[in-house]
Order: C-alpha cells, then sequence, then structure tokens
C-alpha cells in the first residue's frame, strides 16, 4: 500500500467564492433594526433622493442604517428609527 502525500512545497489554491462579507453581516443584524437579509441592495427614495441600502454599523447608537446615494456613490448614515416603516411605505420593489 502507497502513502500518497502532497509536497510540503506545494501551495493549496482555494477556489473564489460569491461570498460578500458585507451582506453576511447585514444579514446578521438586519433582524436587530427591523429588517430582513433580503433588503441589502434595496434602493429607496428619501426626501426625493435615490439611496442603496449596503450596511449596518452597529458601533452607532442612533444613525446605524447605511446607504449609498445612487447619484454620486456618497455615503450617509439614516436614523434607526422609523426606518423600517419607510421601506415598508415604498413596498417590496429593490
Amino acid at each position: 500500500m502507497t502513502n500518497h502525500r502532497e509536497p510540503p512545497d506545494q501551495a493549496r489554491v482555494t477556489p473564489a467564492t460569491d461570498r460578500d462579507p458585507a451582506a453576511e453581516a447585514f444579514a446578521r443584524a438586519a433582524t436587530l433594526f427591523g429588517l430582513k437579509p433580503e433588503d441589502y441592495g434595496r434602493v429607496f427614495t428619501a426626501q426625493g433622493t435615490a439611496y442603496r441600502l449596503v450596511g449596518i454599523n452597529l458601533a452607532s447608537c442612533q444613525h446605524a442604517i447605511e446607504a449609498v446615494r445612487l447619484s454620486d456613490g456618497q455615503r450617509f448614515a439614516f436614523a434607526n428609527t422609523g426606518f423600517p416603516s419607510l421601506l415598508a411605505e415604498q413596498g417590496e420593489a429593490r
């Protein structure tokens, strides 16, 4: 019987995955703020401006909801209170 081992000088290659760490972090924290994991990446409108929901900042007590303005990519923090109802009013569209 032959004992087959890889030579120690050969590195193993880990295949790339489609994992999105930001989406995974959002999914873990979403329910703490009345959101659903599938809300990640959702487009919504606030005061006539379109934003994309991109994260949750757990270090922020009052403005943990993070979004980017679609027109220029600038990042904004939204108040935790009332945000789930804002999304609910706008329906399930992305």
